[in-house]
């Protein structure tokens, strides 16, 4: 009985010991800068190879971007076997040039694959639809890129786009965009995630803590009923119900990124997903389900930028989440309607406050 007594006893002292030494490293391993390998997956010259020189590939290699949309190009839509693919000479989709008519209400569209609108047509995209209903005198223009972070994306704006007077500059945030990479190239059409993304995704050595956190997040919510939706998204989306990582991004994009000029006419729109939905139907808080969208507008509104939550685009628990997206992220074309019958008025809305 004694032996068994002082086996537990042992125990119990390496669970305290071991608990106590994560408390200690954590803190400091956070403070370690992570390197981010953009030219992946080989040198700099290998990916203007596969990009820059191929007729067929969408992308060119950009030293800050990893990779970009090329100039004055036609294809076909990243994702489609069939759909036209068009950009302009900024690289901005579509084949209309920047109205320079300062009579013209001009609205920029920053994005990743759902402001692009994998999947469907250009035409079927909200930010097309908008365009649409707009009427003369607006004219709204789609930066988006498959596969991009709001790091990417605030950088496109500043390398390609600060030069023109936007009357509106519109990012669109999705809960995969903490990350600084996400998706590099291994072949001229087909991309892969970084180093950045994929050790998060699999708990490599240099990101075990964070993994750690990641775990007991997931588990966390995997264990109710009502929130188990939220567990299915991968580890890059969980990150946004991690304060330490709003903390970072903050620290390491926002503010670096958002100039006083730009922040004067940049809005920030936030995108659910489809689990958010899902969690919402079973009963789940919403202080939990909508924790990124509400740490977001906190963040915006300590900054003074504008914010805006899609999501209440979707609050009717009449309609199913499936009618919505095609997949988590990703919305159907019927997703894309809604998404441009809400926008709209906010956005014209916050053109004419702009005057």
């Amino acid at each position: 009985m004694k032996k068994l007594a002082a086996r537990g006893l042992l125990v119990l002292l390496g669970v305290l010991a071991g608990y106590t030494a994560f408390q200690v490293v954590e803190p400091l391993c956070r403070r370690v800068v992570t390197l981010v390998r953009v030219a992946e997956p080989s040198s700099i010259e290998g990916l203007k190879a596969l990009l820059d020189f191929n007729p067929e590939a969408l992308y060119r290699f950009d030293e800050k971007l990893s990779y970009m949309l090329k100039p004055n190009f036609k294809g076909l839509r990243h994702g489609s076997h069939s759909d036209l693919h068009h950009t302009n000479s900024r690289s901005l989709l579509g084949k209309d040039e920047v109205d320079l008519d300062p009579g013209t209400r001009k609205i920029l569209f920053l994005g990743d694959s759902v402001g692009y609108g994998y999947g469907l047509k250009f035409d079927e995209v909200f930010t097309s639809l908008m365009q649409t209903q707009a009427g003369e005198g607006i004219q709204i223009l789609n930066g988006s890129c498959s596969g991009w972070s709001s790091l990417q994306e605030l950088t496109f704006f500043h390398e390609y786009l600060a030069d023109i007077d936007w009357d509106l500059v519109v990012l669109v945030f999705c809960l995969n965009d903490l990350i600084n990479y996400e998706w590099v190239y291994e072949s001229s059409s087909s991309y892969r995630l970084s180093a950045e993304a994929d050790s998060l995704m699999h708990g490599s050595i240099d990101r075990s803590l964070e993994a750690i956190r990641m775990s007991r997040l997931r588990n966390k919510l995997g264990s109710q009923e009502d929130t188990a939706p939220l567990a299915t998204l991968h580890n890059i989306a969980i990150f946004a119900w991690d304060d330490a990582r709003w903390d970072q991004f903050e620290k390491t994009i926002l503010h670096p990124l958002v100039s006083d000029d730009l922040r004067k006419k940049l809005l920030v729109v936030a995108m659910p997903v489809k689990p958010q939905l899902a969690s919402t139907d079973l009963g789940a808080p919403p202080e939990l389900v909508f924790f990124p969208q509400r740490r977001l507008e906190a963040m915006c509104r300590e900054l003074g930028i504008h914010y805006l939550d899609a999501a209440e685009a979707f609050s009717s628990p009449s309609r199913p989440a499936d009618e919505w997206f095609q997949y988590n992220f990703h919305f159907t074309a019927r997703g894309h309607q809604r998404l441009a019958e809400y926008l709209l008025p906010q956005i014209l809305s916050q053109v004419e406050k702009s005057r």
